[in-house]
């Protein structure tokens, strides 16, 4: 539940900022 509702925290801030998805893979293997 804890993973799951940072996930959707996460995708609400990178949609207000307009990262596109090829970038979001980018950080989620720096990560």
């Amino acid at each position: 539940l804890e993973k799951e509702r940072h996930t959707k925290e996460a995708s609400s801030m990178m949609n207000m900022v307009g990262i596109d998805k090829a970038e979001l893979r980018a950080v989620g293997k720096v990560i």
